[in-house]
């Protein structure tokens, strides 16, 4: 029996797999493989050992004998066997995931293959490839979901109900009532009963998914929870839109204010099911082309990527003159004019069947989206014959996103440059601004659908046949609804919400593609399976993803670590480490020149620069005392260790808050800055509240309203923008601890706000034991941008403000503390947000 000269590093060491004989050959088949003595001696020093069982623990889900058999096309077990399992292991590591052994070893984490007949038997084994991708990350979901649902369980068990109640998860005591229907479906008010000070808008916002558990039984029999989600929160109610039909007995009860009614924070199982389905039908090979190649681009395969490398299905792709025409014609016919970065990544994108458009702070990635799908948009099949019916034929872009608030900056920005999208998914989830371009909203404005419904609510007409006019209007609205998705030529949506669109139309594996190109929009913050979700439903032979790797990466609700770092990598940053290019934008329109100089040099290699001319810069905003006064930029140094922990997690800084205190009432006294155009930016939501709290007190003990000023964590100011930004640290102890402050993409957002100034509100004693930190205190010394509290001459005991402001109270560090407790959000919830 022939040995395979394969190597592979395992552990930072180079072992050779032994000759072994038939007889010996059975354990490569078994299910599972025990990682035992042999396998820590590999990883300690290298020793040789002669059964596979020793070396590696297959996929978590158990793989047959016949599985592993069919790795080579054979039913014999022996040298053949033995090839292909290595070169099945050998390609999973190249993907950058972990395989692990039953052992404490560590993970293995590189591994490379050096032979001209595995390179062959790679080619072939790519449904093998397909089926370990896809049951790898059904399990990582799963596990995800249920360490989510565990630890909200958790904290419901051990939470007393006040605390439950201030810390967002749950309301004990409300009535319900219908409110209205929104294009086919219903929302339902939630009024609450009285909360003493707790701030419903601090706790819920739109999107929020909860579960509505009514207290009473009607007819005699216990009503059934509904999940709802939330459309509108206001100072006593939450709206929620709770799909095509009312709660049970909720019309029945209505005047009778006696629909009593608990709401718990739910997690959806929605995505989750979508993402495993999604992977089902990967595994099927009923995904496409795009997806075929990006599972072999995750695994480190060569896969030709050009136009003028790929014949198969070159109708997806364009010459790069042809595409350079298309956008001359695009741009003269809207308002915003591409600087020639922008162009050029248009272009460079749309030549390639993946395209990925890296976009620093303020360069415009949404614009140049909405550019190149309106591109994408004018170009036609260049294999189709001119005088062809198919020639006429336009192409349709799918135009996706991490979440449904990123999917309506999409649209708008599709709306503005005149492209007439359309918007997937649930009119509860849209911005009410576009729930009008909804897929629910443009059917209801079909002219058979208006007849009907008039006819159905004509009282001349009798009872039966008003409510067959009903039901017609209803079924001519579900085919109205499924015309506009399989014609419409750009169509928004979340990555999950696509795939439910795309369900819901009933595709099958012979169907031609419903699309020609998906778009992915911040791509930085979606994960693979989200994507794949997308490019599985449409069957585009084209994606291109544009997003930065250097801000917020996929949020990840489990705190366990291996998830955290396998789902938390980005399908546009996995791509990036496995070799894809990626053409980056060079022109940003939304910093001056001191502000870009830093994360410029530091996230970004000195490649962007200022589209503006430095003459044409605004001066420092007034009622400030900038350190330098050429400069808007400052640290204010805070000491004392004046970080305090709250129970059930959570921090603050009540030293921190009154020093930005301080800034916004000088700031907005000075009358250059307004209050919606300044924003306090931290990264705890206890934080986040505190300031939101004294804010409010000061409104009402002033001339000067503060309501306008922007408050929010780091993660809800991804993509904002604002003139004066202030960024308040919170981190002060003697350990020196950062926790997640210590994350470079955390800080590339917060300190990339700015329009006009920039005031960092920290401690620099733990700041710099962090080397991304230490980077921009040193920047700002350099500069002469370091002021000090005392340097900044807070009165903070006066009870008078600067101009004769009667001041307020401040309750000691101890009483904002102690209240803290009762009032505010946990760090997660401010943090995922």
């Amino acid at each position: 029996m022939a040995s395979v000269q394969t190597q592979i590093k395992v552990y930072g060491l180079l072992w050779q797999p032994p000759r072994f004989a038939r007889d010996s050959a059975p354990s490569c088949a078994r299910s599972g493989f025990a990682g035992g003595t042999a396998a820590r001696r590999v990883a300690t020093c290298g020793t040789h050992v002669d059964r596979t069982k020793d070396i590696i623990e297959p996929w978590e889900k158990g793989v047959t004998r016949t599985e592993w058999t069919e790795l080579d096309g054979q039913r014999t077990i022996g040298a053949n066997m033995w090839r292909s399992l290595v070169i099945f292991v050998a390609v999973s590591l190249e993907s950058g995931l972990s395989l692990r052994t039953r052992t404490s070893t560590p993970h293995v984490v590189r591994s490379s293959v050096s032979s001209q007949r595995e390179t062959h038997s790679i080619e072939h084994t790519y449904q093998q490839l397909v089926n370990s991708y896809s049951s790898l990350w059904q399990n990582l979901l799963q596990r995800e979901f249920q360490d989510t649902a565990a630890e909200l369980r958790q904290r419901r068990k051990t939470y007393t109900r006040l605390q439950l109640e201030s810390s967002g998860l749950a309301i004990f005591s409300a009535t319900a009532s219908p409110e209205s229907e929104l294009y086919g479906e219903k929302i339902v008010r939630v009024t609450v009963d009285s909360m003493g000070d707790k701030k419903l808008r601090n706790k819920y916002k739109a999107g929020d998914t909860l579960l509505i558990t009514p207290q009473i039984s009607f007819r005699g029999k216990e009503i059934v929870p509904r999940e709802g989600i939330v459309t509108d929160v206001g100072t006593d109610y939450i709206n929620l839109g709770v799909g095509n039909s009312w709660p049970v007995g909720l019309m029945e009860l209505r005047k009778h204010d006696s629909y009593r009614v608990r709401l718990d924070r739910s997690l959806s199982n929605v995505p989750l099911k979508v993402q495993l389905l999604a992977l089902d039908e990967l595994r099927k090979e009923n995904a496409g082309v795009v997806a075929r190649e990006l599972v072999q681009l995750f695994y480190k395969q060569n896969v030709s990527l050009k136009s003028d490398q790929n014949s198969e299905k070159d109708y997806a792709l364009h010459d790069e003159q042809l595409v350079t025409t298309i956008l001359d014609e695009v741009s003269r016919d809207i308002e915003f004019k591409p600087n020639e970065s922008q162009r050029e990544a248009v272009v460079w994108a749309l030549s390639r069947r993946l395209g990925l458009i890296r976009g620093p702070p303020g360069t415009g990635k949404t614009r140049v989206a909405a550019l190149l799908i309106a591109t994408a948009c004018a170009l036609r099949p260049d294999s189709v014959e001119e005088d062809t019916e198919e020639r006429e034929t336009p192409r349709r872009v799918l135009a996706v996103t991490h979440s449904n608030g990123a999917a309506d900056v999409l649209l708008q920005a599709l709306l503005n440059i005149g492209l007439p999208a359309v918007r997937a998914g649930r009119a509860a989830n849209v911005s009410p601004s576009l729930q009008y371009r909804t897929i629910a909203a443009l059917s209801e404005q079909m002219p058979d659908v208006v007849r009907l419904r008039q006819r159905a609510s004509d009282t001349r007409l009798e009872h039966d046949e008003r409510q067959s006019s009903l039901y017609d209007a209803r079924q001519c609205q579900d085919e109205a609804q499924t015309v506009i998705a399989r014609s419409a030529q750009v169509v928004v949506a979340s990555c999950i919400g696509a795939a439910q669109l795309m369900s819901s139309l009933g595709t099958s594996k012979d169907d031609a593609p419903l699309f020609d190109l998906v778009v992915l929009d911040e791509a930085g913050q979606t994960t693979e399976p989200a994507l794949i979700s997308a490019v599985t439903a449409s069957k585009a032979n084209q994606v291109v993803l544009i997003g930065d790797t250097k801000q917020l990466p996929p949020t990840v609700t489990s705190q366990d670590a291996e998830l955290r770092r396998t789902v938390g990598i980005s399908p546009m940053e996995r791509l990036l480490m496995n070799g894809v290019e990626e053409f980056t934008l060079r022109e940003q329109y939304r910093m001056p020149a001191c502000l870009l100089r830093h994360p410029n040099h530091y996230f970004y290699d000195s490649v962007v620069k200022c589209a503006t001319d430095p003459a044409d810069e605004p001066d420092p905003p007034r009622g400030f005392p900038w350190p330098n006064t050429k400069e808007p930029l400052a640290f204010v140094e805070i000491g004392n260790d004046s970080e305090i922990v709250h129970n059930f997690g959570g921090r603050s800084n009540p030293l921190e808050v009154d020093i930005i205190m301080e800034i916004v009432k000088r700031v907005v006294r000075a009358g250059e800055i307004e209050t919606q155009n300044l924003s306090i930016i931290s990264p705890y939501s206890k934080q986040v509240q505190l300031i939101k709290t004294h804010l409010a007190n000061a409104s009402l003990l002033s001339r000067h309203d503060y309501s306008g000023v922007r408050v929010g964590t780091v993660d809800s100011f991804q993509g904002q923008e604002t003139d004066l930004a202030i960024f308040s640290c919170v981190r002060s102890n003697l350990m020196k601890e950062l926790g997640f402050l210590r994350d470079a993409r955390r800080l590339n957002v917060a300190i990339t706000r700015a329009r006009r100034g920039l005031i960092v509100v920290g401690d620099p004693k733990p700041l710099r034991t962090c080397k991304h930190w230490s980077a921009l205190y040193k920047s700002c010394t350099d500069r002469g941008c370091i002021i000090s509290s005392t340097d900044y001459h807070l009165r903070k005991d006066s009870d008078q403000d600067d101009d004769g402001e009667e001041g307020f109270e401040c309750q000691s560090q101890l009483d904002r503390a102690l209240s803290l407790d009762l009032n505010l959000d946990d760090e997660l919830y401010g943090l995922f947000s």
